[in-house]
């Protein structure tokens, strides 16, 4: 009778350890394009939640690319900054609503610096350019960033009403001086973005950026699998002694 109700005990135990190891008292806010050469982020631009619909703010469309992002955290049971690491955090790349065919990001130089409630990730190499970059955090929270370089008026293609639009606000003075005209980055809207647009048109396959909403099924971490699996199985154990007794 003893060891029929310490088996029992162990495995609620098993199952208590479950939902205690994967409740998250950290949770990832808002995200934000950084640009760490010059401490800045993209006016009016922001990550996409897993499931939610894409927008224009959503990606950029210049040619400097993704290689940083700004996180907001919301601290629940007295965590801080303190407790956010590194390795909390996975990247990955598609150009697909199918966010299983994206492939790892590994990038050279990533480093995570942390300010207030704040968490600022960026690397060196590669810059993510003409698709979208998946953030991970903690296996269960996600923000997407895109990139399409040339889509000055924002819809997910480039075509050549993209040039004509940026043609129309060149020698802009510095106050008419849009963001999302600037495909070169260089902070001015210049002929040589229309150029750089006109490089990129290609009627027989105009480069576009996939259009979301996306999202991510986790697969459960194998200690979680054996957690759950030990726990059901000692209280199946359980339940069969019981009905022979």
């Amino acid at each position: 009778m003893k060891n029929k109700y310490s088996f029992l005990i162990i495995s609620i135990i098993f199952i208590f350890c479950l939902f205690s190891t994967t409740a998250i008292a950290i949770t990832m806010t808002d995200g934000f394009f950084y640009y760490a050469d010059t401490g800045s982020i993209a006016p009016g631009k922001a990550g996409a939640s897993e499931g939610s619909s894409i927008s224009s703010s959503n990606f950029t469309n210049n040619d400097i690319g993704i290689y940083g992002v700004k996180l907001d955290f919301v601290f629940e049971t007295g965590e801080t900054m303190d407790d956010i690491f590194l390795a909390d955090f996975q990247l990955r790349t598609g150009n697909t609503n199918d966010v299983g065919t994206w492939i790892t990001l590994n990038p050279s130089g990533l480093t995570l610096s942390k300010v207030s409630d704040e968490a600022i990730l960026w690397w060196s190499t590669p810059l993510v350019k003409n698709e979208w970059l998946e953030l991970e955090y903690l296996s269960s929270q996600y923000l997407y960033f895109g990139n399409l370089v040339g889509d000055s008026n924002l819809d997910g293609n480039v075509t050549p009403f993209d040039e004509l639009l940026v043609i129309n606000h060149i020698n802009s003075s510095s106050s008419d001086y849009i963001y999302d005209y600037d495909i070169n980055g260089d902070g001015i809207n210049s002929s040589f973005d229309a150029i750089m647009i006109q490089n990129l048109l290609d009627p027989d396959n105009p480069p576009s950026i996939a259009d979301g909403p996306f999202v991510n099924t986790p697969v459960p971490e194998p200690s979680t699998i054996l957690l759950l699996g030990g726990g059901l199985l000692g209280l199946g154990w359980y339940g069969r002694k019981r009905k022979k007794s």
